[in-house]
């Protein structure tokens, strides 16, 4: 995979061994998301830093984002409002990549206040609520009329994305079923939204991924 570069948020007193050590103790690594508003089109999302939170750390770091969420999103008409509205909400938790940045921290990087993420952990990010509430539905209905999935799907957002990318994992059985599967999707959603189906019994390391961190979706 490419290189990818973060700055850190952190104070000056922390350093790579006490960063390490806070591992255990339940510390994360979390990112926020502001958007730019395109008219006619959907808006681009912009990460933050990445933010180091000490377990038992109550600041609310994603205070500033949201502000900028609530001032520039809704100009994006007609999709802005609906992209505040889950970002908004994803910022109340924060993006958790806790794992990406332990697993490609470095001294050098504390140092600087940076990460060079070469090895992923964490692929995929978890729907907001009117999102899986509306998919639960879609994939439900499509169980009933087109037969039964083999075994449920596994959602999730693809987080290395500027848009939104939704992920479905199918068994491989139903992978032939793809194509109209996504058809009856956009009845649901705009085209804006990419909806992309792999076969999650597949060895590739993506499949394996959505498996691990997606939504199960029980459609029976």
């Amino acid at each position: 995979m490419r290189e990818l570069t973060h700055k850190l948020h952190i104070t000056d007193n922390d350093t790579f061994e006490s960063i390490m050590a806070g591992k255990d103790n339940g510390d994360r690594f979390v990112f926020y998301e502001y958007l730019v508003p395109r008219p006619l089109f959907p808006p681009v999302r912009i990460p933050s830093k990445i933010f180091y939170i000490k377990n038992g750390d109550t600041k609310r770091y994603y205070y500033k984002y949201n502000i900028l969420v609530a001032l520039l999103g809704w100009w994006g008409l007609p999709f802005g409002p609906m992209h505040t509205i889950a970002i908004f909400t994803n910022n109340l938790r924060g993006n958790d990549v806790t794992d990406d940045v332990y697993q490609n921290l470095t001294p050098e990087g504390v140092k600087h206040k940076k990460v060079v993420i070469t090895s992923i952990a964490t692929v995929f990010g978890p729907l907001d609520r009117e999102m899986h509430k509306e998919l639960s539905k879609c994939l439900r209905k499509f169980a009933q009329i087109k037969g039964a999935f083999v075994s449920d799907p596994v959602v999730g957002v693809h987080i290395d994305s500027q848009t939104q990318e939704i992920y479905i994992g199918l068994d491989n059985n139903d992978m032939p079923k793809c194509d109209t599967l996504l058809k009856e999707v956009y009845k649901y959603f705009y085209k804006h939204t990419k909806f992309k189906c792999i076969a999650k019994n597949d060895a590739a390391e993506l499949s394996q991924k959505l498996k691990e961190q997606g939504t199960v979706i029980h459609c029976k």
